[in-house]
């Protein structure tokens, strides 16, 4: 994030229940089993769910997580569970397009009717980036 910037921007805001009461994405990194549990019991549905890529390594490596869970199994779970998802990812040139991409689509699909939409979203690279990836299109 870019210096001086409001503080409410730099919260990490990976939290399931804004995801259900405001449509934010998350990554589902960060559950405990109490989460697991509240998610069931109380049918928080629909969630939103930033997949970025269904292969477990590559997504650990956009995620810069390599304790990242396998989101197939959450959007299983999920699936079990009777929740609805909404789905995106986050297309980072040279790391989760091409073959990965058409990967994490077909796995996304097995899920319908419980994965409800795959948004596919280029990536938003600013001059404050620092991990060396490039944007979809070169700057001008």
């Amino acid at each position: 994030m870019a210096p001086r910037m409001r503080r409410t921007l730099y919260i990490k805001d990976d939290d399931y229940r804004y995801s259900f009461l405001h449509g934010h994405y998350v990554t589902l990194t960060n559950l405990a089993e109490s989460d697991y549990e509240r998610i069931e019991r109380q049918h928080l549905s629909p969630l939103y769910v930033s997949v970025h890529a269904t292969e477990p390594d590559v997504r650990r490596r956009l995620l810069r997580n390599p304790s990242a869970p396998d989101i197939l199994e959450q959007l299983r779970w999920l699936a079990d569970c009777g929740i609805e998802v909404h789905t995106q990812i986050v297309v980072t040139p040279g790391l989760n397009d091409g073959l990965h991409l058409e990967r994490s689509v077909r796995d996304l699909v097995q899920f319908w009717p419980h994965v409800r939409s795959v948004s596919i979203v280029p990536v938003g690279i600013t001059r404050h980036h620092k991990h060396g990836e490039r944007p979809n299109t070169p700057p001008r």
